[in-house]
């Protein structure tokens, strides 16, 4: 695809063409033309703050795949979440794998759009499978049933993680 450009006039009188910037370096790109980037989306640096997606970076105490629910520990950690104990509650999403030890990118709300093999227009919860959705709500005594969203096409959750209760 082709990068839409506008005409610029240097201070010499001379003209020449320029793509704008997708992202900001701070006060240095003030006046600058704001471009999409490659996804088609604003970059959250061109953004004020407090705008954007809602999200934070942590270190990953294990390995995550993209899609994975995650819960954060004390000490800023992220882990898979899973159904078993409400200490690992689902808080937020991935939506690209991690490495032990790398650094991931928690989102808490908007779409999980690294998912597969969804049922467009159902209702997911934590499952007791570290870091997955499934259709069905947990049903064993002592798990806990966690909304997470609901699916909006086979790749994507509307996610809207609600607070666990615990089956008795």
């Amino acid at each position: 695809m082709a990068v839409h450009k506008v005409v610029e006039q240097s201070s010499t009188g001379a003209y020449s063409e320029y793509a704008g910037k997708a992202n900001s370096a701070g006060t240095g790109d003030a006046g600058e033309f704001v471009i999409l980037g490659a996804n088609g989306k604003l970059d959250a640096t061109v953004l004020p703050n407090g705008i954007g997606a809602d999200a934070i970076t942590a270190t990953a105490g294990e390995a995550l795949a993209a899609g994975d629910f995650v819960y954060v520990l004390a000490n800023g950690t992220v882990m898979k979440a899973d159904a078993t104990t409400f200490a690992k509650r689902a808080m937020g999403y991935v939506i690209a794998s991690v490495l032990n030890a790398g650094t991931a990118t928690v989102f808490f709300d908007e779409s999980n759009s690294a998912l597969s093999g969804l049922t467009a227009g159902s209702n997911y919860f934590l499952s007791a499978t570290a870091g997955l959705a499934t259709l069905t709500a947990p049903t064993a005594t002592g798990q806990f049933v966690q909304v997470l969203g609901i699916a909006t096409s086979t790749t994507s959750l509307h996610v809207n993680i609600k607070e666990p209760i615990l089956r008795a």
